[in-house]
């Protein structure tokens, strides 16, 4: 049993963080404890194929509205105007995400973007013909000129 003073019952023993392998900070590193991931193309080659397929269509949509601007931030893909983010993919178990920092400033006549913390929105994708090229390319443009 190991008790800090000051703390009544079992306290679960720890590892010296000395002896967990660390990453440097300022690399990514994959869900699966893989190489370091730098790309965006490299955080969707790591996905399962049905998302894959669904994140590497929504970053070709994106791409072509906000060329060069992709990086990974927080290990998922993220698109900027300067230090600012602006759109999302992150990829869950059940579905891909793509979201909008101030996607609850978007005008989205489809009711598909389900509002999230703060102004950020968001809409699920589970397969491919969720995606809807027209609609999003609006949002990623309504998007951008919030930010300018």
């Amino acid at each position: 049993m190991c008790l800090y003073p000051g703390v009544h019952g079992p306290l679960i023993h720890r590892v010296p963080e000395h002896s967990l392998p660390h990453p440097p900070d300022d690399e990514e590193v994959t869900p699966t404890g893989g190489h370091p991931m730098t790309t965006i193309a490299e955080y969707n080659a790591n996905l399962p194929t049905h998302h894959r397929d669904i994140a590497n269509a929504v970053a070709e949509l994106v791409d072509t509205e906000l060329p060069d601007t992709g990086t990974l931030w927080h290990g998922h893909p993220v698109w900027r105007l300067g230090k600012t983010p602006v759109c999302l993919v992150k990829a869950y178990p059940g579905h891909v995400t793509f979201g909008f920092w101030r996607g609850q400033h978007l005008t989205d006549p489809s009711g598909r973007l389900t509002p999230g913390t703060r102004t950020m929105a968001a809409v699920k994708l589970k397969t491919l013909t969720d995606i809807d090229p027209t609609l999003f390319t609006d949002w990623v443009r309504q998007a951008c000129h919030l930010e300018v």
